[in-house]
């Protein structure tokens, strides 16, 4: 498992959760 795919991962997720719709 690499690190490098977990950040985009949660950053991605947060934006979607984060959305303003």
């Amino acid at each position: 498992m690499s690190h490098k795919h977990v950040l985009p991962s949660a950053l991605l997720s947060i934006v979607i959760v984060n959305r303003p719709h």
